[in-house]
């Protein structure tokens, strides 16, 4: 099951945008700059094999190029997700 999500996930990354990022945080009551939701995104494509696997270095280093109280709002909804689907 758990391949099933990580494929499935790469497709939805594959073509998510930065207007997909803006719109989820404006749904969700999440204060977001522009800056910060391409950096997310960035890290999101380029890392997300990193992620799913459990290796959260590059989540961490996440944590140096956006706000603080954004990165909270991040690592909770990655700790979220990693529990429903990938555990």
């Amino acid at each position: 099951m758990k391949n099933m999500y990580k494929s499935l996930i790469k497709k939805y990354l594959d073509k998510i945008t930065i207007n997909d990022i803006l719109e989820y945080a404006k749904k969700e009551k999440i204060i977001i700059s522009i800056r910060d939701a391409h950096t997310i995104l960035y890290y999101a494509k380029t890392y997300y094999q990193d992620l799913l696997n459990g290796n959260e270095i590059k989540l961490k280093e996440l944590k140096e190029h956006i706000n603080v109280e954004t990165y909270k709002v991040v690592y909770k909804k990655y700790l979220e997700m990693k529990i429903k689907y990938l555990t």
